[in-house]
């Protein structure tokens, strides 16, 4: 039962206020509590928040150096590409045959003009005789690559990579330190750094015949290398497996070891160099600075044939940061160990503004990180691409180009093989077709099929499109620069139309010059027979001639007058010079045949003069001219002939009679 008494008794003895000290004591123990829990979770944030500044700046410090790595080993291995071909290469395969004729060595230049023409990697490439001296050198000289002239090439038979390339095995490479090219026993200026590829070459009995040396433009590679490291937070640099700089931000520091320096980063940062060089990849920090740090081995293997060298086979790529990026590390880090001293009555009042920021923040950081992650892969695969596609693009031109150098091969069949090529140059080659049309004829592809999606250009000859080339997409692409096609494809179905058009301007010239000689035998033929032909139309109304006037002279029943006489003489000299002249006629074919043998012998002048004189004595008469003879009276002069020069100047006066 209840009673309402006590009831009233109960509430009277409740106290109406908290004591003061009471009061003090729980706010104290709360309030305590409460700081203690959260500035450990302050803490804790931060030290979450720091160490994910940690690992974003490893992750992209990483990222940097794999893509560096990626790149330069996509292109060393397409400078061992390029040795591979050119050592296996029809020309280079005569010239080890023994045919190293003038025209061999031209045609071995030609191969290597077009290869640095083509990849535009190269500052030399070089065919090198087993006793050092350069048969063939392309130099790139103002962006442009010439052949070098043979009175100014050189022996290199005591340079180092040329030594080593030739110690080694057939179908071995040798792959030189990265360093800076030296001519006439000096660095070249400006500085052009270098890597040598080099193979030797045997023929078939074994026997060393010379090497093939490219020189590796080493700036392409330090350039795309400084681009990268752009990417990580702190200054890249790469150093080589005996401390000194390849590249660095202090360009006074790099290549100390070509003149005798002692800039080396070992010396320079001896605590952070004895660490790198016992672990691979890793963070020190000190002092000077925090260095982030990977140990890459672009060329540790290959697919094809074993690499000699060790300068490639141990870089160290490091980022660098600053001492004020570290002074101020410190200080946020300091700052952290005492914050709750500095913070606790803040950190109270503000509990839900903190947590929330740092729930935020981790996962901002975290965000941060995967973009960045998903930014470098997106790079790389770019820059992939690129690459691949520029590949393509050369391996095709270059294809084609072959074909076109051919010697024998015929327009129809030289176009066969190029339409066949075209496809694998394009974006999308398994869904590629091709067509060139020219004077009528077609030449396609397999599965050839006119779609809407199309790309062409004309093939010109002096000011008149005689053909086309056309390249058809099967399906339908992406949207890019022209409809599905790239702006590259423009200009690469524009270069291939170029080759074609000198390629027929070259076969029309040879078709031209064949008809032209087909034309000068058919004449000189024609020439010949004539000569014979009329020689025997002479002769025979001729030596009837010399026959009637010999029966008039020598007639026993019908004796001449003096005057008659004199008149059959002339007849038969003048019928003996005309034989003469038709004998002269023949011998002039004869020696275009290489037929006859010259006579020279010693002849009066005065009897020329004489026989002349009486040959045109009778044409003179009807036309009131007479001759005097001034010429036989004077002492007589010997003329060596071969007995043409009488009649030519017997027909010569008559002319003039």
């Amino acid at each position: 039962m209840y009673d309402s008494n006590l009831g009233v008794l109960s509430k009277n003895l409740l106290p109406t206020s908290i004591p003061l000290r009471a009061y003090f004591s729980r706010f104290l123990i709360y309030s305590t509590a409460i700081i203690i829990v959260f500035t450990l979770m302050g803490v804790a944030a931060f030290q979450i928040q720091s160490e994910l500044e940690v690992k974003e700046e490893l992750v992209n410090n990483r990222s940097a150096i794999v893509l560096a790595a990626s790149l330069a080993k996509h292109d060393f291995e397409t400078v061992i590409a390029d040795l591979f071909f050119l050592a296996n290469d029809n020309t280079t395969l005569d010239f080890l045959k023994g045919e190293n004729s003038k025209n061999n060595i031209a045609k071995i230049q030609q191969e290597f003009l077009n290869l640095s023409r083509t990849r535009k990697l190269y500052d030399q490439v070089r065919l090198i005789n087993p006793s050092g001296d350069e048969l063939v050198r392309i130099n790139i000289v103002n962006g442009k690559a010439t052949i070098v002239s043979s009175d100014k090439l050189q022996n290199k038979l005591n340079r180092y990579y040329f030594s080593k390339t030739t110690k080694l095995a057939k179908g071995e490479f040798y792959i030189s330190p990265i360093d800076l090219n030296v001519e006439n026993g000096k660095v070249e200026f400006p500085h052009k750094p270098m890597i040598r590829f080099g193979t030797p070459l045997y023929d078939t009995s074994g026997v060393l015949r010379g090497a093939i040396i490219l020189n590796f433009l080493g700036q392409i590679f330090l350039d795309q290398f400084k681009h990268q490291m752009e990417l990580a937070p702190g200054t890249g640099m790469l150093i080589n497996s005996d401390g000194y700089w390849l590249s660095s931000p202090n360009p006074e520091d790099e290549w100390a070891f070509m003149f005798g320096g002692d800039a080396n980063f070992g010396k320079q940062y001896p605590n952070a160099w004895k660490t790198m060089i016992k672990k691979q990849v890793g963070m020190v920090e000190t002092s000077l600075g925090s260095f982030s740090y990977s140990t890459v081995y672009p060329l540790t293997r290959t697919n094809q044939t074993p690499i000699q060298g060790k300068q490639l086979e141990e870089w160290k790529i490091i980022s660098v940061s600053s001492v004020e990026q570290i002074s101020f590390s410190l200080i946020k880090t300091r700052l952290i160990r005492h914050f709750p001293f500095l913070v606790i009555l803040p950190m109270a009042l503000f509990i839900g503004w903190y947590s929330a920021r740092a729930s935020t923040g981790r996962k901002l950081a975290e965000q941060k990180l995967a973009l960045a992650n998903l930014s470098l892969e997106e790079k790389v695969k770019s820059r992939t691409h690129d690459l691949g596609k520029r590949v393509k693009e050369q391996t095709g031109l270059y294809s084609i180009s072959v074909i076109l150098r051919r010697l024998n091969i015929t327009i129809e069949k030289a176009f066969e093989l190029v339409v066949e090529i075209i496809p694998s140059a394009w974006h999308y080659p398994g869904f590629t077709c091709a067509r060139i049309t020219y004077n009528g004829l077609n030449f396609t592809t397999n599965k050839f099929k006119k779609t809407g999606w199309r790309q062409s250009t004309g093939i010109t000859l002096y000011g008149k499109q005689v053909g086309e080339i056309e390249v058809y997409y099967l399906e339908e692409m992406p949207e890019l620069d022209e409809g599905p096609f790239m702006k590259e494809e423009r200009s690469l179905i524009n270069s291939i139309a170029t080759s074609l058009e000198n390629f027929i301007i070259r076969k029309h010239t040879e078709q031209s010059l064949h008809f032209a000689l087909n034309e000068a035998e058919i004449a000189n033929n024609t020439k010949s027979e004539f000569l014979a032909s009329m020689s025997h139309e002479l002769r025979t109304p001729l030596n009837a001639v010399l026959g009637f006037a010999q029966m008039l002279q020598f007639d026993p029943n019908n004796k001449l007058s003096q005057a008659q006489n004199t008149h059959v003489e002339n007849i038969l000299d003048g019928g003996n010079h005309l034989l003469k002249l038709v004998n002269s006629i023949l011998d002039l074919a004869k020696i275009e045949a290489n037929q006859i043998s010259l006579v020279i012998k010693n002849l009066p002048a005065s009897d020329i003069v004489i026989d002349c004189i009486k040959l045109t004595i009778p044409l003179g008469k009807p036309k009131c001219i007479e001759i005097v003879d001034h010429f036989s009276s004077e002492v007589s002069s010997i003329l060596r002939t071969d007995g043409v020069i009488p009649p030519l100047l017997g027909a010569f006066e008559s002319r003039i009679v």
